[in-house]
């Protein structure tokens, strides 16, 4: 029994503040895949005590293993409501399709000038820093490997670690943030702002929406192409991040041959 299976089948024992979560679970889906119970509360205003309730009427022994079922966004795990929406593209499209389409979009999505700025960023900086939440930290950590294979190394900032960061930050240094829509970084973010001019990083948020909700704390936003909903790709949506830390590094391969053979 699939997860949804698993949701459906407790829906008629939910109290209606259990309800409550079960409809948000089913209108989004992302956010309980990668946020915690508390950030959940907090975007939708609802208890967590419901959210764990409605997480143990479900079969789980709480949030932290109803979230880890909801990771991967593949479409086996989308509710029975939204399959019916994408069975055209079933018959037309299979995987492959799908990965040059995302590839093809996210690099429309990231024209020469801006590709070229954000390689510049990285070969002038001082350090190179990389953060993601849930999902985001496996694009995060894939950009860091990329970008130190090529010469470039860059450290991965673990939620652990930013408050010992924080004490060794340059206006030299970039940080890449990758957030598809969620403000995990918020805390963070805070923090930096408040730090003298010296010692404030450059700060880019790679996301997924254009309005997102910690764009006026970032220096610059790289807004992707991404899916309006998980309905729409039979991709898990971390793919086009991951296209994103490919580009890059493509284009940063291009720029130093250019540089050394000039």
């Amino acid at each position: 029994m699939n997860i949804w299976d698993k949701i459906e089948a407790c829906k008629d024992t939910l109290t209606p503040k259990e309800l409550e979560i079960y409809e948000l679970v089913q209108k989004d889906p992302y956010s309980f895949s990668t946020n915690s119970s508390m950030e959940i509360a907090s975007k939708y205003k609802v208890s967590q005590s419901a959210i764990s309730r409605f997480c143990q009427k479900a079969g789980f022994s709480g949030f932290a293993d109803f979230r880890l079922s909801m990771t991967g966004g593949y479409i086996a795990n989308l509710p029975p409501s939204n399959k019916s929406s994408i069975q055209l593209q079933e018959d037309t499209d299979d995987c492959a399709h799908l990965m040059c389409d995302n590839v093809m979009r996210t690099r429309q999505a990231l024209p020469d000038e801006l590709l070229d700025s954000l390689v510049m960023r990285i070969l002038n900086a001082t350090n190179i820093y990389a953060s993601g939440y849930g999902s985001s930290m496996c694009t995060a950590q894939t950009f860091s490997f990329c970008l130190t294979v090529l010469g470039s190394p860059c450290h991965m900032l673990f939620a652990s670690q930013e408050m010992e960061t924080l004490h060794i930050l340059k206006n030299t240094d970039v940080v890449f943030l990758f957030s598809i829509a969620n403000p995990s970084h918020r805390d963070f973010l805070s923090l930096v702002t408040d730090l003298p001019p010296e010692k404030r990083p450059y700060i880019i948020l790679v996301s997924g929406i254009a309005k997102h909700p910690l764009r006026h704390k970032v220096s610059e936003v790289v807004t992707l192409h991404m899916p309006s909903a998980w309905n729409h790709t039979l991709l898990p949506i971390t793919t086009i991040q991951f296209t994103f830390a490919q580009l890059v590094a493509d284009r940063l391969t291009q720029l130093r041959q250019n540089i050394k053979e000039n």
